[in-house]
């Protein structure tokens, strides 16, 4: 659980997985499961990435496509775009005031190469409260 301090700043969402067909959580008590703080920004953030541009009707920017730039063949300049979307999207967000991000190819510190799969590796200023770092791998 997060520090009150913490979800005031970064906030409280229902917990969304990260499998888009998986249920959603229900707590013991019926009620949805909520995620917050760092936690919350870190999904945030991530679904941010995973979005195409144009699948939120009232957000149309919102998003980077992600997918598209994993199914096609990942060029060291397709991937210095997708940085590049990345940082551009992740600075929409009211709670970041500077965004680095990173695209490699394949899962950083694998033995075995998989296609198709890109590590991104990101280091958030927040407005508030310092310093951030996240690593995600996806594969399409």
């Amino acid at each position: 659980m997060a520090l009150e301090s913490e979800v005031a700043l970064l906030g409280r969402d229902i917990y969304a997985p990260e499998d888009e067909d998986a249920d959603l959580k229900i707590t013991a008590s019926g009620d949805v499961a909520l995620i917050e703080g760092r936690a919350n920004l870190h999904a945030g953030i991530r679904r941010r990435i995973v979005a195409s541009p144009g699948e939120m009707i009232y957000r149309p920017e919102y998003g980077c496509g992600l997918e598209a730039y994993v199914e096609s063949e990942t060029t060291p300049a397709k991937m210095a775009q997708l940085a590049n979307d990345i940082r551009r999207n992740c600075l929409r967000d009211p709670r970041l005031a500077d965004c680095e991000a990173s695209v490699t190819d394949g899962i950083r510190g694998a033995d075995t190469y998989y296609a198709g799969t890109v590590t991104i590796e990101l280091e958030v200023t927040l407005r508030q409260s310092g310093v951030d770092q996240m690593t995600m791998s996806y594969s399409g």
